[in-house]
C-alpha cells in the first residue's frame, strides 16, 4: 500500500496476538540538525490500508504547534497499548485501544528513552539523557504521572525474570571518580534494605539475560 509520504524513515510495527493492527511513523532522520515533522498512521486490516492518525497527537486545545514524533512504543504486557513521544517537547501520548482513542500529556522531563514492564502494563520507567542530571523517573499510570527515582544515570534496565522479583532494577549510575557503580534495587529506591551495590569501580555495564557483562579498572 502506498502511504504517498515524503519522510526519509519510516518505523512500522504489528501489534501481534493474532492482531490485524500495525502501527507506522513515518519521520525525518533525527540526525538532521532539527526534523521538522512526522506523521502516524495505524491498519486495522493487517496494513492493505492505513488511516492517518497525526492529528490526534496535539499539545492541546490553545497550543497550534506541530508534534514531531521521535519513537514510539508497544507495551509487551497489553499489545493495545502504546506511547508516543515527541522529540523535542517534554510530552507523551498514549492509547489503551490501538490508536482509535489517543490522550496526550505534559511531562516533567523529556522521554528519550521509556522501558515498559513485560508484564505490569501501567508500570514503566523514563530515562532523560539530554538532562544534566541525567534523570531516572518512574511512572505507575502508563505515563500520566511521573515521580523521580534516581539521578546521575548512566544506564537502566529491568530485571531478569524468574532470577529477579518483578520490580527489579538495575541502575549504572556515574560516580564523581569517573566511574560506575551498578546497583539492584526491588523498590525503584525507596529503601536502603532494599539496595544493594552490585560492582563497584566500572566503566561499562550490561545486563543480557541471566548474564552481568561489565568493564572494571584493575
Amino acid at each position: 500500500v502506498s502511504l504517498n509520504d515524503s519522510h526519509n524513515q519510516m518505523v512500522v510495527h504489528w501489534a501481534g496476538e493474532k492482531s490485524n493492527v500495525i502501527v507506522a511513523l513515518a519521520r525525518d532522520s533525527l540526525a538532521l540538525a532539527r526534523p521538522k515533522s512526522s506523521d502516524a498512521y495505524v491498519s486495522y486490516d493487517y496494513g492493505r490500508s492505513f488511516r492517518r492518525i497525526s492529528e490526534k497527537l496535539n499539545f492541546g486545545e490553545g497550543n497550534s504547534s506541530e508534534a514531531v514524533i521521535a519513537q514510539f512504543y508497544h507495551s509487551p504486557a497489553d499489545n493495545k497499548r502504546y506511547i508516543f513521544v515527541d522529540a523535542y517537547a517534554q510530552y507523551l501520548w498514549t492509547t489503551f485501544d490501538f490508536c482509535n482513542t489517543i490522550q496526550g500529556f505534559s511531562i516533567p522531563f523529556r522521554a528519550a528513552d521509556l522501558l515498559l514492564h513485560s508484564k505490569a502494563s501501567n508500570l514503566l520507567l523514563g530515562f532523560d539523557r539530554s538532562h544534566p542530571n541525567k534523570q531516572l523517573w518512574k511512572s505507575d499510570d502508563f505515563g500520566q504521572t511521573w515521580i523521580m527515582i534516581q539521578e546521575h544515570v548512566k544506564s537502566v534496565s529491568w530485571g531478569i525474570d524468574p532470577y529477579d522479583k518483578p520490580n527489579t532494577i538495575y541502575v549504572e549510575r556515574h560516580e564523581p571518580s569517573g566511574y560506575s557503580t551498578v546497583f539492584r534495587s526491588t523498590d525503584f529506591f525507596q529503601s536502603r534494605e532494599n539496595l544493594e551495590v552490585i560492582l563497584e569501580e566500572v566503566r561499562d555495564f550490561q545486563l543480557r539475560d541471566k548474564y552481568m557483562f561489565a568493564t572494571k579498572v584493575v
